[in-house]
């Protein structure tokens, strides 16, 4: 063998190789007018065959070549197997690299999924899934199991009787028309725990494929934060409007009305814009 791990392109013999998409056999450097004063002949390199490295889009990778230090004749099959080893590394490097890339949009996708998770554990949601076939519904979070006070071994196919029986016919018909029309829904309900607590809740689905997709979303505090608000400007009789900044509409109460001298009917919603 020689000491050198590697070449400079300069003198390299596989600098030769990779310019040609056919393999390079060299039987005697020492008789080759290409290479019988390169240095690498002077340091024993007398036979060498390489095949250039292409990746299937085309770009050559290097070489993989094989040397010795005597003169050499390779037969037919021999260049024959010495390319299908070839192409058997241009695959591991690509498959490498596509493990590579796999690895880096893994990543990504943890990172993003734990910032889902922490999202959804800050604004107390969770997601549930229904399969239209059975009903079957399950939740997919720990959160959901919280909302309603139960553990997680919890039958959750007994889930409906939380609802307030007041917004238990909605989120059934919301669920038909899921099914049946694909209309998405989005609702604010009541509820009351299984350790009967109640609670505000906002439950949203959509019909993807065989099942509907949803969440859940304890949102109690900003209801009752939104209900203390209403009850602050009720007692100090303000006058309120609302504009939707999307769509320019406005929407006034009714001491707003009476404070700028009309009736709550002349100021139904009107656009700003």
């Amino acid at each position: 063998g020689i000491d050198v791990q590697s070449t400079p392109r300069d003198y390299s013999f596989c600098a030769h190789a990779i310019n040609s998409k056919e393999p390079l056999i060299i039987e005697n450097a020492c008789k080759d007018d290409r290479f019988y004063d390169n240095p690498l002949t002077e340091q024993g390199v007398i036979f060498y065959a390489g095949v250039p490295l292409f990746t299937s889009n085309g770009y050559a990778l290097g070489t993989l070549c094989t040397i010795d230090s005597s003169p050499k004749k390779l037969s037919k099959s021999q260049i024959e197997h010495l390319k299908k080893l070839a192409i058997q590394t241009v695959r591991l490097f690509e498959l490498r690299r596509k493990k590579i890339e796999l690895d880096i949009l893994n990543d990504q996708l943890d990172q993003k999924n734990e910032l889902l998770l922490q999202t959804q554990k800050i604004n107390n949601l969770g997601s549930w899934e229904m399969d239209i076939e059975t009903r079957k519904t399950t939740w997919n979070d720990e959160i959901i199991y919280q909302i309603h006070d139960v553990p997680t071994n919890f039958d959750n196919s007994k889930a409906e009787k939380f609802y307030h029986p007041k917004c238990k016919e909605i989120v059934n018909k919301a669920i038909s028309e899921c099914i049946d029309k694909k209309e998405p829904f989005n609702l604010v309900c009541r509820m009351v725990t299984a350790k009967d607590k109640l609670k505000w809740v906002r439950t949203t689905g959509r019909k993807v494929g065989d099942k509907i997709i949803g969440s859940l979303q304890d949102i109690s505090t900003l209801t009752h934060s939104e209900f203390r608000f209403k009850s602050i400007l009720e007692g100090t009789n303000s006058g309120t409007w609302e504009w939707n900044i999307e769509t320019g509409e406005t929407i006034f109460n009714e001491r707003w009305a009476e404070i700028i001298g009309y009736t709550l009917e002349e100021l139904t919603p009107i656009n700003i814009n």
